[in-house]
């Protein structure tokens, strides 16, 4: 009877005490509409810590309000740690638009498409006890492929991996200097013999040809110019495509069964 008793007892201790506590998260919800973002993440990390009894919903809304509250501390790193856990929990967890910040809404729709685009045996972490920062892929400098483009249109975009613009570009280059060299060097030739001309009834024969080669020199040149001017364009425009600021967050599991971030920075 004295056992039955003392069973009786602990169960109802650690039911009382173990359930999760309302108070816990309208304090959070009371920080966080008060915009005391600091205390938002200390108190919730303190409860999460601690409590392991909160049901799915209210860890979530935890979580929420936690990864909010640092976006706005701008401790973005940490906001993304924080909405990657809420994907974790529920990877079909939508925020309410009328409730969150644009910029917040946008940054979590990008984890969560990054997320769920990962095969489902790689999704499955057990620990979250790191964050590693992986480099991003080189790119080309910005020099070589310029003087590349200057040299041969077309020769630098094969730095970006645009092999076939690239191809296009080299093999208008030669349609269009080829016949422009041509026809300057004819254009010169006749242009000779027409001043040089004496026989009145050949010259104006004479001009008619030179001034054929010289439109046609011209027609040429300016359409290199214009290709050439296309390409190192291009070429600029795709350099800062490539450089300019970017986060990417990405879930990648380890061997050693942790989460890890990838985080690639674009200047």
């Amino acid at each position: 009877m004295i056992y039955r008793f003392l069973f009786l007892l602990f169960a109802l201790n650690g039911f009382l005490f173990g359930q999760e506590d309302p108070s816990d998260l309208s304090r959070v919800r009371s920080l966080f509409q008060n915009f005391e973002y600091r205390g938002v993440v200390t108190t919730a990390d303190s409860i999460i810590q601690h409590s392991t009894t909160f049901d799915s919903t209210a860890r979530l809304e935890l979580l929420r309000m936690k990864g909010i509250a640092e976006y706005s501390l701008k401790e973005q790193d940490q906001a993304q740690y924080t909405f990657l856990e809420i994907l974790r929990l529920d990877n079909n967890y939508v925020m309410d638009p009328f409730d969150t910040p644009p910029k917040i809404l946008e940054l979590f729709n990008i984890i969560k498409t990054s997320y769920n685009s990962r095969p489902v045996r790689e999704k499955v972490v057990i620990k979250t006890d790191s964050v590693v920062y992986t480099p991003a892929e080189p790119s080309p400098a910005l020099s070589s492929a310029l003087i590349r483009s200057v040299i041969i249109p077309g020769w630098g975009h094969f730095s970006y991996k645009m092999g076939k613009k690239g191809s296009w570009l080299t093999i208008g280059t030669f349609l269009t200097l080829a016949p422009a060299i041509y026809f300057s060097w004819d254009s010169f030739n006749k242009e000779k013999k027409y001043l040089n001309e004496t026989d009145n009834r050949r010259i104006e024969s004479r001009y008619d040809d030179f001034n054929t080669s010289y439109q046609l020199r011209n027609l040429f040149l300016l359409s290199y110019a214009c290709l050439w001017l296309y390409a190192q364009m291009d070429v600029l425009h795709l350099h800062s495509e490539q450089h300019k600021f970017s986060r990417n967050l990405e879930p990648i599991p380890t061997r050693e069964n942790r989460l890890v971030l990838g985080i690639r920075l674009h200047f």
